[in-house]
């Protein structure tokens, strides 16, 4: 097991590569250690982020990341026979006999790592171990002279009949520039931004500094792209966000043990990030992130800052500096009103045109229906909806309450003069619009709701009503019900409660009345008023419903509970 080993330098980042100010040579990478290093593999003391997304390199010390591979070449027939003469040289990589192909031989390699062909050209990518090769001419073994391990030619030193049942086999040991990808998680690096950071890739070189492969040289190196912008908090997209003052480390761990559980680390170096870089502000005015809304043609309304580049004065170029999507469609530069406009701040505003709902389809210049502008090879929305489901459920939206309609997420990219943008989306920017009103599932006598319990409890004084979604609790009245029916005494409600638990909460209205039911008692309800829903959905009696004989909206019977 290796131990840790940490050191810290002030460093920051350039736009594709570390720039030095004071290169100082001091000394190698010490063995099993990682450092941040420049292209002229100096220890770098101060760096810049002056890019959105630069690259950083590493570099590990370590030979125990060499890879000792096996490999075989293999010469046969399937018919005949073949003769390879005395004397001839012979390639490992290619199979070739003095600079030529061998006649009816199938020539093959047993570990494709150890060379590589693209089309007449064929690269040697490994290393022949010394002392390693040896030949076998079907169960005999053949001497040879001359290897050249680098090359992978040798010089067979007597004849080599080749026939279906004796093939002609050269195994060895070599090692090739090794690289260990993400899924090896041997090289992670992140900020004090983003905690969850990247898996790096690494590359055996020939030196610190350099990006040449090399073989057994002991010297990895690895290259993380930093961002400036936030979203690149999220994991797997090869970027690490950073700001200034941030810590990027890298840290070196050991391999992945049989459970697959990541190594321990080995060493760390950690560098201080100074960004120069200035991104637009972006502010949301409405709808706020988790707005549920009863309104199918909300307005959607934001500004856009920035005091550095900042924006064209020419009011007609706004178009280059904002996008604005919902559920993943793009919102068109002439659908946006512009408020107001300077060359360091915009307003914008977005409504749906008269006759346009958010839940209408989506369509493209062709008028062709896009079902999805977020799946890949969908075409741009140019005119329509926005695919929002308004009327799915109802079903619990997160852990307290249950609505219609499915959450969607709209975003916001502003990008300034400097070519630098900014985006807000996703999880800062859901919104649910939930368009069909609450209705009423069920009567039951004789139910009333402990607030200590969280549950129905008996009380032959009180009604409970069954809604299929949450109420907004402050539309719910005395005044907006009138009980009646066989079995009530005393029709005179004395309070009403909304109640319920978890996503169930406030799906229930229980009505008290002054005076217990009768013995058999089925009441009857009836709305005279109105209830909403959380997204602001009423309720309510029609004007028929009115002029009935309920005088309301009958909202049920209950069974007999007493």
């Amino acid at each position: 097991m290796k131990y840790v080993v940490v050191f810290s330098a002030l460093i920051l980042l350039s736009i594709t590569q570390w720039s030095n100010s004071n290169p100082v040579r001091a000394y190698s990478v010490a063995s099993d250690d990682v450092e941040w290093i420049d292209a002229s593999g100096n220890f770098v003391k101060q760096y810049s982020v002056v890019s959105q997304v630069s690259e950083a390199a590493f570099y590990i010390n370590d030979v125990d990341l060499g890879v000792t591979q096996v490999g075989k070449s293999i010469w046969s027939v399937s018919s005949g026979n073949a003769v390879v003469s005395a004397h001839s040289i012979i390639n490992l990589a290619t199979g070739t006999d003095d600079g030529s192909d061998i006649p009816s031989v199938i020539f093959q390699l047993g570990n494709s790592s150890y060379a590589t062909t693209n089309g007449d050209s064929t690269e040697v990518n490994g290393v022949i171990d010394r002392g390693s090769l040896y030949f076998m001419l079907g169960t005999t073994d053949l001497p040879y002279t001359h290897a050249d391990r680098y090359k992978g030619t040798v010089r067979i030193s007597s004849v080599a009949p080749i026939t279906p049942s004796q093939s002609l086999v050269a195994h060895y040991t070599f090692k090739a520039a090794d690289t260990y990808g993400t899924a090896s998680h041997r090289a992670k690096v992140t900020s004090t931004s983003d905690s969850k950071g990247e898996w790096v890739s690494i590359t055996e070189v020939d030196d610190e500094g350099s990006n040449q492969p090399a073989v057994d040289s002991g010297i990895f190196r690895g290259v993380i792209n930093v961002g400036v912008d936030s979203k690149h908090i999220e994991a797997g997209d090869g970027v690490v966000w950073v700001q200034d003052g941030d810590s990027l480390t890298v840290t070196y761990y050991n391999a992945v043990d049989s459970s697959g559980n990541d190594g321990i680390a080995i060493a760390s170096s950690s560098a201080v990030i100074n960004s120069d870089v200035s991104l637009p502000d972006i502010t949301i005015m409405s709808p706020a992130d988790g707005t549920i809304t009863h309104d199918i043609r909300p307005t959607f309304k934001f500004s856009i800052s920035d005091d550095e580049s900042g924006f064209s004065s020419q009011i007609g170029d706004f178009g280059k500096h904002v996008a604005l999507t919902i559920n993943g469609c793009s919102v068109g530069d002439a659908e946006l009103a512009l408020s107001s406009h300077s060359s360091r701040a915009m307003t914008f505003s977005y409504t749906p045109t008269i006759g346009t709902i958010l839940s209408d389809i989506a369509r493209d210049s062709g008028d062709n229906p896009i079902s999805d502008c977020s799946a890949t090879g969908a075409n741009v929305r140019a005119y329509g909806g926005f695919n929002v489901n308004s009327t799915s459920g109802p079903s619990a939206h997160g852990t307290d309450r249950t609505i219609h309609g499915t959450e969607f997420s709209w975003s916001v990219t502003a990008t300034n003069l400097a070519g630098f943008s900014k985006s807000i989306r996703d999880t800062d920017m859901n919104i649910t619009i939930d368009s069909v009103p609450p209705s009423v599932s069920l009567i039951t006598a004789a139910k009333a709701w402990s607030a200590v319990e969280k549950q129905d409890t008996r009380d032959n004084s009180s009604i409970k009503i069954h809604f299929n979604e949450s109420l907004e609790s402050a539309s719910v009245s005395v005044n907006d019900f009138v009980v009646g029916g066989s079995g009530v005494t005393n029709p005179t409600i004395s309070a009403v409660t909304v109640a319920g638990a978890g996503a169930s909460k406030n799906m229930y209205v229980y009505i008290d009345l002054v005076d217990d039911l009768a013995p058999n008692a089925r009441p009857k309800v009836v709305l005279k008023g109105s209830v909403s829903d959380i997204a602001g959905n009423e309720l309510k009696p029609t004007t028929s419903e009115v002029n009935s004989g309920n005088k309301g909206k009958l909202l049920g019977t209950a069974s007999d509970g007493i």
